[in-house]
């Protein structure tokens, strides 16, 4: 997914960038929700396999936002705010969603068109983190 938002970080194309990155894990959440259930299960848990799925599934994904929101303060678009918690606010918002869409209220995931669901997300964020 993150190579797929390379062109649209390096033209600086904030909507672009979330836009792709909240679409993506929320499809990714619907195609698999197992392996959603399992990410979870291993942190909850401490189980063994959860440094490595976190290693090669949330760590990359995390870093390349943490590195956007960073990239895009030092260009003066974005107030200054420690990036790292930039990035868990937006990853926060779309992991919320898969949360209680996977493993509280399925149902809520078909009632909510995932255009509106990404499109709030990202211009909430894009909202209050803009200088």
């Amino acid at each position: 997914m993150i190579e797929r938002l390379a062109e649209d970080a390096a033209r600086r194309d904030d909507v672009a960038v979330f836009t792709g990155l909240a679409r993506g894990m929320i499809e990714r959440g619907a195609r698999d929700p197992e392996f959603m259930r399992i990410l979870f299960f291993t942190a909850l848990e401490a189980h063994e396999l959860h440094t490595p799925l976190f290693a090669s599934h949330v760590g990359p994904t995390r870093e390349f936002v943490t590195a956007y929101v960073r990239q895009r303060i030092a260009d003066g678009a974005f107030r200054p705010i420690d990036p790292r918690l930039g990035a868990r606010a937006f990853l926060g918002m779309i992991r919320d969603h898969l949360i209680v869409s996977i493993v509280h209220d399925p149902a809520e995931a078909h009632r909510l068109p995932i255009e509106d669901v990404v499109s709030t997300f990202v211009e909430l964020f894009l909202n209050g983190i803009r200088a």
